[in-house]
């Protein structure tokens, strides 16, 4: 399959019209439409690291969650960038659409943490809300944290049971009003404020913040799912790209 083929039967099933309007997300390096995709790296962040494992190893595409390019470039000169094109890699990201589409980031984390009878919540449906057997606040967030190999866990409980959690994955602050009408008890997501969380007894709501890349880092399986259903003779491999150490 070629990589313009590839990039057609994932956008299939990712559909470009759930991306937000703002969203830059689709083709971001396309060296050679035609060439014929054998090896692709699976990676939530275009990372520098990301780029030079798969120039050394022989990748010919790399597939991410967040954007390589995101705001306008003036030049050509992100080190990323030249990596690629010399090295005739594609980068395909998907971001904000993987956010809402059924099987993308949100059904990935509902799924993790063993969420039921799932549905869709949010001004544009991004997140997802579903039943838990009762346990308390805190009994879940600390089973969310290691189900998610989380470092820390920002949390403000009330030591209550939950029945009904709520999840958004990556930065999902502005989602907190949303999962309270829609009935969460707990609403999980991977980075909220100080400001909203400390406004948590305004909605009765617990909250919990469990890291950007670990809440979202799960939907690189539903990707890499999507391209072995489109061609199962493409290698595949995941790349962990997280920088960031908690000290």
């Amino acid at each position: 399959m070629t990589a313009h083929e590839l990039y057609r039967a994932l956008e299939n099933l990712i559909p470009r019209e759930l991306s937000c309007s703002w969203d830059n997300d689709g083709i971001m390096c396309l060296p050679d439409p035609s060439k014929e995709v054998k090896k692709v790296l699976l990676s939530l962040d275009a990372t520098v690291g990301a780029v030079e494992y798969a120039a050394k190893n022989g990748f010919d595409l790399i597939v991410t969650h967040h954007p390589l390019i995101f705001r306008p470039i003036k030049t050509v000169s992100d080190n990323r960038f030249v990596t690629a094109i010399k090295n005739d890699i594609s980068v395909f990201s998907f971001h904000t659409r993987l956010d809402a589409v059924d099987g993308g980031v949100n059904t990935a984390l509902s799924e993790l943490l063993g969420l039921t009878d799932t549905e869709r919540f949010g001004d544009d449906g991004l997140g997802v809300i579903g039943n838990v057997s009762p346990m308390t606040d805190r009994e879940f967030v600390l089973f969310a944290k290691e189900k998610l190999g989380a470092s820390k866990a920002d949390a403000v409980l009330f030591d209550k049971s939950v029945t009904r959690v709520a999840v958004v994955g990556g930065d999902g602050e502005h989602y907190i009003p949303y999962a309270h009408t829609a009935g969460a008890d707990l609403y999980i997501s991977g980075r909220l404020s100080y400001n909203d969380m400390t406004d948590a007894s305004v909605y009765g709501m617990s909250m919990a913040a469990l890291g950007h890349f670990e809440t979202e880092n799960p939907v690189l399986d539903k990707l890499e799912k999507m391209i072995k259903d489109a061609d199962p003779s493409v290698i595949t491999e995941k790349f962990d790209c997280n920088v960031i150490e908690i000290l």
